[in-house]
C-alpha cells in the first residue's frame, strides 16, 4: 500500500529535528520524485533526513537525484548484484 505524504501531515507528527531515515522498496527513474518530495516536507517540518536506503537500487540515476538533493543514499543491494 502506497502512502502519500503531505506536508499538513507531516507537520502534526514529526517533532523539530527529529532524525528521519527513507525506506523504499526499489527505486525505479520513474518513483525517486516521490521520497523527495517526502523528504521535502520532513525537512520544511524541522526534520533532518539522515539517510534514504532501498532494498533494490536499479542504478538509473536515483544516486545522483538522493545526492542533488543533498541526501545520503544506500542500496542494500543494486541491478548488478542480480546479474554477477
Amino acid at each position: 500500500m502506497k502512502r502519500q505524504i503531505s506536508t499538513a501531515a507531516v507537520d502534526k507528527n514529526v517533532e523539530k529535528a527529529s532524525r528521519c531515515l527513507n525506506c523504499l522498496e526499489i527505486i525505479w527513474s520513474t518513483c525517486y520524485a516521490m521520497p523527495i518530495k517526502a523528504a521535502d516536507a520532513l525537512r520544511a517540518s524541522g526534520a533532518v533526513i539522515v539517510r534514504v536506503i532501498t532494498i533494490v537500487d536499479r542504478q538509473d540515476g536515483a544516486d545522483a537525484a538522493f545526492k542533488a538533493a543533498g541526501m545520503d543514499f544506500k542500496p542494500l543491494l543494486t541491478l548488478a548484484d542480480f546479474r554477477s
